[in-house]
């Protein structure tokens, strides 16, 4: 998969996630690729995550067989804060891996084991309310995943969870 460098000025949600996407590198040895937030693409009448590049050019998402292991995040809104209160993001995160290949040596679902990975580096960077799925972890998109792709050896799991961000909509 194509690797997406970090942005030189990230602002308000992409600053937020920036932080993670640096910790999640640094942290979790296993993950091949981290991408910053998507955007609802279309790709033949169906919704697809695109992350965006430079220009118009665009990144297709979907899990193929090709991936090791990869994640990006997913921005489901704000809410600012009253006067000097804190406004609160609300995002997403999901994961796609192929057990096999993130560890040759292990031969049983080890998916929770790298949940506790994610979850640990999510709250030492200021997350909460996370809450963890390994079910319909793509609702969000319209496109079908092979179904040997929705079977062991591969797993997927998306977190949902809040951060607070400064109540400034205007700093530039």
């Amino acid at each position: 998969m194509k690797t997406i460098g970090y942005y030189t000025d990230p602002r308000l949600a992409e600053s937020k996630i920036q932080t993670l996407r640096q910790a999640f590198d640094t942290a979790l040895t296993w993950l091949d690729n981290s991408y910053p937030l998507v955007l609802l693409g279309v790709v033949e009448d169906e919704t697809i995550p695109l992350v965006y590049l430079s220009g118009a050019d665009s990144y297709d998402l979907r899990p193929n067989d090709d991936v090791d292991s990869y994640c990006f995040f997913e921005f489901y809104g704000y809410t600012p804060g009253d006067d000097q209160d804190m406004g609160v993001y609300d995002f997403a995160v999901v994961f796609w891996l192929d057990l096999t290949k993130v560890n040759t040596s292990r031969t049983q679902d080890y998916t929770w084991n790298l949940i506790s990975h994610v979850l640990k580096v999510m709250r030492d960077n200021k997350c909460y309310n996370m809450s963890v799925s390994l079910d319909d972890i793509f609702d969000r998109y319209s496109f079908d995943l092979d179904k040997q792709q929705l079977m062991r050896r591969y797993s997927g799991f998306r977190v949902s969870f809040n951060m607070y961000g400064v109540n400034a909509f205007c700093t530039v």
